[in-house]
């Protein structure tokens, strides 16, 4: 049976919510491997919002579900941007509003998953330790 999924709220005007990992104080309460970040922010026309990813998280990705995000550079919906090695914080705005999901993860986690999915052959690898 499946129970229903509570997003933790990071702070009272914060538009982003922890889906896994941890971030600005908040813990996802649900189970995932540690040094993975998974967030889902939601701007409103104009809003702009700074991702400060843990120490040691040198690996850094988005993707774009509606609107168009400046990274500076511009990624619209349906875009997937990979960020410069680094465990800098990274800044977002929208200037029409937008939803996205930004990640991260410590590289050497990083790389071990990578081969373990190269390894697995079709993908499937069983991301809980």
């Amino acid at each position: 049976m499946l129970k229903p999924f509570v997003f933790l709220d990071l702070f009272a005007a914060d538009p982003a919510r922890v889906v896994l990992g941890q971030s600005g104080g908040a813990v996802s309460p649900i189970r995932a491997p540690s040094g993975i970040n998974h967030l889902d922010v939601r701007l409103a026309p104009g809003e702009r919002w700074t991702y400060r990813p843990p120490a040691g998280h040198g690996v850094g990705w988005m993707a774009v579900e509606t609107g168009t995000v400046l990274t500076p550079e511009p990624v619209s919906a349906g875009e997937l941007a990979v960020f410069a090695a680094g465990d800098a914080a990274i800044h977002f705005q929208a200037p029409q509003g937008a939803r996205f999901v930004p990640r991260g993860a410590d590289e050497r986690r990083s790389r071990d998953r990578a081969h373990r999915s190269r390894v697995a052959g079709r993908g499937q690898v069983d991301l809980m330790d």
